[in-house]
């Protein structure tokens, strides 16, 4: 179990180094210079933006695209009962 860990370990590793040399590429250097945009975050804004980087036009429109999946995962977290009176 321990040689899977270190070999898994290896290839994120290896994964995170290449997505670092893709975003570094593709993105602006001031996206990725914004304070709480890491490697991960600016992936994340390239591949939604896409082929359309109109969708990003104002600070708005990319506060919207941040807040999605804070939602998604408030949305999709289990409904606890609410006691009635």
């Amino acid at each position: 179990m321990a040689r899977r860990y270190e070999a898994l370990s290896a290839e994120i590793a290896e994964l995170d180094a290449h997505l670092d040399r893709l975003v570094a590429q593709a993105a602006p250097e001031e996206l990725v210079s914004l304070p709480g945009i890491g490697t991960d975050n600016a992936a994340t804004l390239l591949i939604v933006a896409g082929d359309n980087p109109q969708r990003l036009r104002s600070e708005a429109s990319f506060a919207r695209l941040q807040l999605i999946p804070s939602l998604l995962s408030y949305v999709s977290a289990p409904v606890r009962p609410t006691r009635s009176t």
